[in-house]
């Protein structure tokens, strides 16, 4: 038994040692082990809050026009094209930037028309009779879009409360970012 058991031995270790001489000759001949990628960079602080969206100072930024307002109405386009929207009409209680009409129209990407159901990730939903605060961008010769998806809308709740803050407080917070944007 003892003589098998020495043969079983000898057998594993003659199996095993070619390929640890292979490995370790083939580490040091100059051959080079495959690296894994680098990472991307990260964006850049300002673009970017702390759970990965866009951060408040960003859309405020880009936006052409923010508002307080309450969503009057949703219709969706007509699907025969293919492109599906949806169209908010927004009736405007305050203008924090930029001079609002008394009622917006906002383009969302996705929705439903004629049978056809769209879903866009990353796009802001609005339901009739809700309040928001709205950051819209308006392409030159169109229709206004929220910037940076649903990023650029807050939405207020029935005790007035925006991002865990009071709607004024929202509102104020809005206005120092403008000031020192605009210096």
């Amino acid at each position: 038994m003892a003589f098998f058991s020495s043969k079983l031995n000898t057998f594993r270790v003659s199996l095993i040692f070619p390929f640890l001489v292979l490995g370790l000759t083939s580490c040091g001949s100059g051959a080079t082990v495959p690296q894994p990628p680098e990472p991307p960079a990260p964006p850049p602080q300002d673009e970017v809050g702390p759970v990965g969206k866009v951060s408040l100072e960003r859309v405020t930024a880009v936006a052409d026009l923010i508002v307080v307002g309450t969503v009057a109405d949703i219709a969706s386009n007509d699907a025969r094209t293919g492109n599906v929207y949806t169209l908010v009409t927004i009736n405007v209680e305050q203008s924090i930037k930029g001079q609002a009409p008394q009622q917006v129209s906002v383009r969302v990407p996705g929705g439903v028309a004629g049978g056809l159901v769209r879903v866009t990730t990353g796009a802001p939903s609005f339901k009739t009779g809700e309040r928001d605060v709205v950051f819209l961008q308006k392409p030159e010769g169109g229709i206004y879009t929220v910037a940076y998806g649903m990023f650029g809308k807050y939405a207020i709740d029935s005790s007035g409360m925006v991002n865990n803050m009071s709607l004024a407080d929202f509102v104020n917070q809005v206005k120092s970012i403008l000031a020192i944007q605009q210096k």
